[in-house]
């Protein structure tokens, strides 16, 4: 079976605003700081539930949302990301329309990313990394919200790995990251009846890859999302 991408989602199913908000199915967002897990944890999670009776693989969901939404709009990833940062008010989105401006708002874009996200969780076997996943859901049952954390020389060293920098361009590079993470969950979190709170926080220095998978697949046999059977954690020393 090929895998599933959003390009293959979206193009099978209509993009439409939830109706009672009802999720019919379960899904994981996680949220986390720069240099933590993310996309890696969705990946090696997919691996280890692909033996699972669980009605159809689950799959992870990413930066691919962004992509899809600039090939749609015709705009440049990066140019979407700093308007998904933008505030926003009812004058100027007026304004906007006035003039016939074409680049999506602020609000417009994360309209436009929440909707995907919702759909995505509603249809069930979903892992949505970032992307304001957690608030974007927080009001649908069926969800597993994660939060990974670690201290700032753990994550400096790991971001000098992934991007061939040296620590100080690393320090630098993540602190602008988690700036902007910072400033998208603040908006996020006011967008939203109850802000993001998250059912599971990890420290990534204290927990492997392998243990925090380990975690979720107990989490999810004991909220029975899985079949039950015994299982024993064995964390890495």
């Amino acid at each position: 079976m090929p895998p599933v991408t959003l390009s293959t989602y979206i193009s099978s199913r209509e993009i439409r605003p939830l109706v009672h908000k009802v999720a019919s199915g379960h899904f994981i967002t996680v949220s986390r700081q720069y240099g933590c897990y993310g996309y890696s944890l969705g990946v090696r999670l997919v691996e280890a539930l692909a033996g699972e009776d669980l009605g159809g693989p689950w799959a992870v969901y990413n930066r691919e949302i962004l992509e899809r939404l600039a090939s749609h709009t015709r705009r440049d990833v990066e140019l979407l990301k700093q308007k998904r940062l933008e505030a926003g008010s009812a004058i100027l989105e007026f304004m906007r329309g006035i003039v016939g401006e074409q680049v999506p708002s602020g609000p417009e874009v994360r309209r436009r990313i929440t909707l995907i996200l919702q759909n995505l969780a509603r249809e069930g076997r979903s892992i949505l990394i970032g992307q304001g996943s957690t608030a974007a859901t927080a009001d649908l049952p069926g969800g597993l919200s994660l939060r990974f954390e670690a201290p700032e020389s753990w994550r400096i060293e790991q971001v000098c790995r992934m991007m061939n920098l040296g620590y100080e361009a690393a320090k630098e590079q993540m602190a602008k990251v988690d700036q902007e993470r910072r400033a998208l969950r603040e908006i996020y979190g006011d967008s939203t009846v109850q802000g993001p709170a998250f059912d599971l926080t990890f420290d990534c220095s204290a927990f492997s890859l392998e243990d925090v998978v380990a975690v979720l697949l107990l989490t999810m046999r004991r909220r029975g999302w899985m079949e039950p059977k015994p299982e024993s954690i064995e964390l890495a020393t």
